[in-house]
């Protein structure tokens, strides 16, 4: 038997007919994947929590470069800095305690003085403006990358017309997962703690916390916004999928959204507005955590 021989077209055909395949290849030879892109094609490959745990230390390291930096370039003017602050609060509170005096002279000594002075005064007004924009940059970086994360970690409903589809499906949750990162972004304001944590605020200033514990943004967004969430146990396979038949949570579950549970309804020949139609009904949008209007 002489061996057939099988061309990127055919396996592209194969694709093309059973959608399910190009998952399972891509399950099948990820290994070989990931060593291909990162060996043969010098790609960094990594996983969404390792890059953003990569970047946050290259912030980390570089913020840090910054200042012992500046410190440096400082230490010879304002004395040693004391561990604990950092080199934008010591300038700027060893400026308030040790005020540079002007010279009273007019003569050459006292006019080059103040021309020290004045300089001086000039750089470190530069050096602070320029420190508090990098603290700012670097700290809407942490808050980016923390509600990035977070959301990326959130388990969002994909419709039962796209479960098959893998680009549909990655399309839309790329897209609903941008709109609940700009919803996040709107609703609550973060801000950085003396340990470095950042919290996040509501539209009254109060900081969003369960007993006193600041929530992270990804329970922020569970308990705030759980409506827009699958529900718990419930995979990204698209409603009406065969996630139907592996849910578990309640008996009464019967879809994720009331479209789907009054179709599931009629399924079951009840007649619509009986009062066994109306239980089931109430039943099946608790289970799906939906309110009932």
């Amino acid at each position: 038997m002489s061996d057939v021989a099988i061309t990127v077209d055919a396996v592209k055909q194969a694709i093309a007919s059973n959608p399910e395949l190009q998952g399972q290849l891509f399950e099948t030879f990820e290994p070989d994947f990931t060593t291909y892109l990162t060996g043969t094609k010098k790609m960094i490959v990594a996983s969404e929590t390792d890059f953003a745990a990569d970047r946050q230390k290259l912030i980390n390291d570089t913020t840090k470069a910054m200042h012992e930096k500046w410190e440096t370039v400082l230490q010879p003017v304002l004395g040693k800095k004391p561990d604990g602050p950092n080199v934008l609060a010591w300038a700027d509170q060893t400026f308030k305690t040790k005020k540079l005096i002007a010279s009273d002279s007019d003569g050459p000594d006292g006019q080059v003085k103040n021309q020290q002075i004045d300089q001086l005064t000039q750089e470190v007004n530069k050096l602070k403006t320029s420190l508090e924009e990098k603290d700012k940059a670097v700290f809407g970086a942490k808050v980016n990358s923390s509600v990035t994360s977070a959301i990326d970690s959130l388990n969002f409903p994909v419709p039962a017309h796209l479960a098959k589809d893998e680009k549909a499906k990655a399309a839309f949750l790329k897209d609903q997962k941008a709109a609940a990162k700009a919803l996040f972004g709107g609703l609550y304001t973060p801000e950085e703690m003396k340990d470095g944590a950042v919290v996040f605020k509501d539209s009254e200033g109060n900081v969003l916390a369960d007993n006193g514990t600041p929530l992270t943004a990804a329970q922020i967004f569970e308990k705030n916004h759980s409506h827009m969430l699958a529900p718990k146990g419930r995979q990204q396979n698209g409603t009406g999928s065969a996630d139907d038949a592996n849910h578990s949570e309640s008996p009464d579950y019967k879809g994720a959204t009331e479209d789907e549970i009054i179709d599931k309804l009629a399924e079951e020949k009840l007649a619509a507005g009986s009062m066994a139609w109306q239980e089931a009904y109430k039943k099946a949008m608790a289970a799906a955590g939906i309110p009932i209007k």
